[in-house]
């Protein structure tokens, strides 16, 4: 394969950098968490990793993954979310679903508490928080 590669010349690494390199990643606890969280729910998984756009197509977040009921949200530590899960509020709203919010036990009981009294404001009982272990 080496010698393929070098012949191939620069056009070669690029392939092999897309193709083999991503492959091989190892997963980071964050990704192993949302693939375990996915796996207790995966029978009801109706679509996942869905990218949101604004009106003029940037990206302003994604859902992890959606039931019949619910837009889900998975995050090992919540740190520095509010923002991104008032939009998948304003989402799940949309939809007519709620919000479930599924977190690690790396999330603190005082970011806890911060995001749901700032939810629970605007949203009331259409945002949930799951524990997840």
């Amino acid at each position: 394969m080496l010698d393929v590669m070098k012949r191939a010349g620069a056009r070669g690494w690029d392939w092999l950098k897309k193709r083999m390199i991503p492959a091989v990643r190892a997963k980071s606890p964050g990704e192993l968490f949302e693939e375990s969280v996915k796996n207790t729910f995966r029978k009801k998984i109706i679509r996942e990793n869905e990218i949101l756009r604004d009106a003029d197509g940037k990206v302003i977040g994604e859902i992890d993954f959606e039931t019949a009921e619910a837009i889900v949200e998975v995050g090992l530590s919540l740190r520095d979310k509010v923002d991104q899960l008032h939009r998948l509020a304003d989402v799940a709203k949309q939809r007519a679903k709620r919000l479930d919010v599924i977190y690690g036990p790396n999330t603190s009981s005082g970011t806890l508490k911060f995001l749901r009294e700032s939810l629970g404001k605007k949203w009331g009982n259409r945002v949930r928080f799951i524990p997840h272990e």
